[in-house]
């Protein structure tokens, strides 16, 4: 009969080994809670941001529909919720709206990191009733984010547009998209669904600022029905105007 092997322990003290291991436990529980505190700082410190947003675009929300509302009697005001409404003219609108929170690392690709940081998202758009190819307009995204520099936040334009070998068309175009939508915008694969279609621009809330003259513009080519739809896109280059 064959005798049973049995297994060696290991060599050393048992007192200082269980040492060794106490300390390898206690090492690696104090990493994870400092995992843990970072996420939780990083979480708090994104609940902070929510409010210096929604301060500044109720500053550029406020701009924009004032400068409709004072200069355009026949139009209808639509208050929607304390930051979104819609401004119509007939069956003709500027419209803001799809004002959210956005989950912390929303904006990632699938084998991707992060991009940059969102902390809430809405959309602009300029509505008209569908021409004979069914476009009806163009609207665009509006991300409060640290698209330029790393922690530095505040409000940012971009638009998107359908992928070439996508199959989609958008009947307003460029269009905006929430962040979970256009993620893939920004993936580094060929062939994606979504491409950025305008580059990321800061939005001033001065009524001689660039946003709220170029809106302004496009609802005043919808009322005399010149708006069209772009004859190139994207109509600015996009790369480079976030930070990579």
């Amino acid at each position: 009969m064959s005798e049973l092997s049995v297994a060696s322990p290991g060599e050393g003290s048992p007192l200082n080994r269980f040492a060794q291991a106490n300390a390898n436990l206690a090492r690696e529980r104090s990493e994870q809670e400092a995992i843990r505190s970072a996420k939780q700082t990083s979480e708090d410190q994104r609940v902070e941001l929510k409010e210096p947003a929604l301060l500044r675009l109720s500053q550029i929300s406020s701009t924009l529909r004032d400068a409709l509302t004072n200069n355009l009697s026949e139009g209808v005001l639509k208050e929607i919720s304390p930051h979104e409404w819609e401004f119509l003219v007939g069956e003709k609108s500027v419209e803001l709206s799809n004002v959210a929170p956005v989950p912390a690392a929303a904006l990632t690709p699938r084998g991707s990191d992060p991009i940059f940081d969102v902390i809430v998202e809405a959309t602009i758009v300029v509505h008209k009733p569908a021409d004979r190819s069914g476009y009806q307009g163009r609207a665009a995204s509006l991300w409060y984010c640290d698209a330029v520099e790393e922690g530095v936040y505040d409000w940012y334009e971009t638009a998107f547009m359908a992928g070439p070998f996508s199959g989609y068309k958008f009947n307003h175009d460029p269009t905006g998209l929430s962040v979970s939508e256009a993620k893939e915008a920004f993936s580094k694969a060929i062939g994606g669904k979504y491409q950025v279609a305008w580059p990321f621009t800061l939005i001033s809330s001065d009524i001689d600022g660039e946003f709220i003259t170029r809106w302004l513009n496009w609802f005043a080519d919808a009322l005399d029905n010149r708006l069209n739809h772009p004859s190139q896109m994207p109509e600015k280059p996009p790369h480079g105007s976030w930070r990579q």
